[in-house]
């Protein structure tokens, strides 16, 4: 099935305004090298230490740029 991305109201008819938004946000933090910077060395620090920072990446990046964990998620 072919999405005809130049009408938005149907390429993008499956997701929520939250969906969208939270997209757009991503792709505007890391569209900037500062804050690109920031967050690499944020993320440096947090590997290191015990807290559980994995829900906030899963429910962000990684639900953003990956499909799953295993080829059948």
């Amino acid at each position: 099935m072919k999405i005809p991305f130049q009408n938005t109201e149907v390429a993008f008819r499956s997701k929520s305004t939250f969906e969208l938004t939270q997209a757009y946000l991503l792709f505007k933090f890391i569209g900037s090298a500062s804050l690109v910077s920031l967050g690499s060395g944020l993320l440096n620090q947090l590997l290191k230490t015990p807290l559980p920072f994995e829900p906030l990446l899963r429910g962000t990046l990684f639900n953003h740029f990956c499909g799953g964990e295993t080829a059948k998620d």
